[in-house]
């Protein structure tokens, strides 16, 4: 036989060993995703008793720091600095586990450490980079950090590898609206550039608002508000109106949605509607003096006394 054939054989079937045994140490790693059924109490104990057994025979123990940082994250919130220590421990000593980075951008996210997170989310990806999971909670994470265009770009990508992903829909919607109310937010008259930018950030909010609505009758709670309000916002009051209607039933004495049905209807000319929403606007917000007016008027326009 060739030596150089003979070699590349030999080469061939060393990095096939190490891939099995790569994975099977993988699979006997304790590493319950947050996406699955909790560990038992029962097991917890027992775990955390053997890490910490396997770790007064050895402190140098990598993989058994690791294991007990994933325990004490398992047990709450009282654990957590003790799982970010034990896990801290282990990635100071060399551990290459990403279970490092999942558990830690978790806590850090748990603990309000957002920048922290970030970082440790970004750093899992960087061995998993289609982790469905944690590319969702980074993009979340990005969302409640105000970093709009970030978390946008992240569901974008992820929308664009699955067309149904309701969860990435719905929230880049959300991402577009939260980017142009904070534009809004920051004067008390927009520029003609700003307001375009805000037009098309809302635009933008609507058609993946839309589109979640389009793949599922349940959505999260909150989500046919927002919509409700972009409609208002552009004047569309048909649309406004019907989606305000669904919300309603949830909560029937919300004044904002109270506001956009009665002056919705109010301008389709739907008068004995408007003037309905309008009293209800005015019980549940007594200080609205606008709600008063159009009551007045309303009444005079129907001739009810």
């Amino acid at each position: 036989m060739n030596p150089v054939f003979r070699r590349s054989i030999v080469v061939a079937l060393a990095l096939g060993l190490i891939v099995f045994f790569a994975q099977r140490l993988l699979n006997n790693q304790f590493f319950p995703r947050l996406n699955e059924p909790p560990p038992s109490e029962s097991k917890l104990r027992s775990l955390l008793k053997n890490k910490e057994e396997d770790l007064s025979k050895n402190p140098n123990d990598l993989e058994s720091l690791v294991d007990r940082g994933v325990v004490y994250y398992w047990m709450g919130p009282d654990h957590y600095a003790d799982a970010l220590n034990s896990l801290n421990a282990a990635r100071k000593g060399g551990a290459f586990d990403e279970r490092i980075f999942y558990y830690s951008g978790v806590l850090y996210e748990n603990i309000s450490l957002f920048e922290e997170a970030q970082r440790q989310y970004e750093r899992f990806l960087n061995h998993e980079p289609d982790d469905h999971e944690i590319r969702l909670r980074l993009a979340r994470l990005l969302f409640r950090m105000d970093k709009w265009d970030e978390s946008i770009s992240r569901y974008l990508s992820m929308i664009e590898e699955n067309g149904k992903d309701l969860t990435s829909i719905v929230n880049c919607g959300l991402a577009y609206q939260k980017k142009a109310e904070l534009i809004q937010s920051k004067k008390a008259k927009l520029a003609p550039e700003e307001a375009s930018e805000v037009g098309k950030l809302e635009d933008q909010a609507v058609i993946y608002l839309e589109r979640a609505r389009s793949l599922s009758a349940e959505l999260p709670e909150g989500v046919m508000f927002t919509l409700s309000k972009l409609y208002y916002r552009k004047k569309d009051w048909q649309k406004a109106t019907q989606t305000a209607e669904t919300e309603v039933q949830r909560d029937s004495n919300a004044p904002a949605l109270l506001e956009i049905l009665a002056v919705g209807y109010e301008n389709l000319n739907q008068n004995e509607k408007a003037l309905d929403f309008y009293v209800k606007l005015s019980a549940a917000a007594p200080k609205n003096s606008t709600a008063k007016n159009k009551i007045k008027n309303l009444k005079k326009l129907l001739k009810i006394k």
